[in-house]
């Protein structure tokens, strides 16, 4: 029994690494990345008014208003960084974070499955979307090509 247990366990462990060395870091943006059918260096993501996006274990994010620009992407999506970073709550703990707003590439208007983004401390990059009902229609949060807001 306890050979049978190693061996899962290898086999398990052999899993998560191929996992982990498919997974491609983030870069920065090229002329040539792609967002919506745009140059995703022609796109931006606007917050018009404070969002506060529930997030795990009972940390709650605030987006800061302003135009957060695309500073990286990955095999999944684009990364729009906001311009002074997220606010964080956790508790009482209150604290300023590195991250964002993530936009995946998938889809006609991908703006519809955004996501918060934050910067973990020990290098990985933590995802909560945001609800829809923040995301759909005109309101505080808005995707735009070249200046011009996309969607309804």
């Amino acid at each position: 029994m306890p050979d049978r247990l190693a061996a899962r366990l290898s086999n398990g462990l052999a899993l998560a690494l191929v996992a982990l060395a498919c997974a491609t870091p983030p870069r920065p943006l090229v002329d040539a990345d792609q967002i919506a059918g745009a140059r995703a260096l022609d796109t931006s993501f606007r917050v018009k008014d404070r969002v506060a996006v529930p997030g795990p274990h009972g940390a709650e994010y605030t987006l800061p208003i302003g135009e957060y620009r695309p500073g990286h992407i990955d095999a999944e999506g684009v990364y729009y960084a906001a311009p002074q970073g997220l606010h964080e709550r956790a508790g009482f703990a209150k604290r300023t974070v590195a991250g964002g707003v993530f936009v995946p590439l998938a889809g006609p208007q991908p703006w519809e499955h955004a996501s918060v983004y934050i910067d973990r401390d020990d290098g990985r990059t933590l995802r909560v979307p945001i609800p829809p009902d923040l995301l759909d229609g005109p309101g505080a949060l808005r995707f735009a090509v070249k200046g011009e807001e996309q969607g309804s």
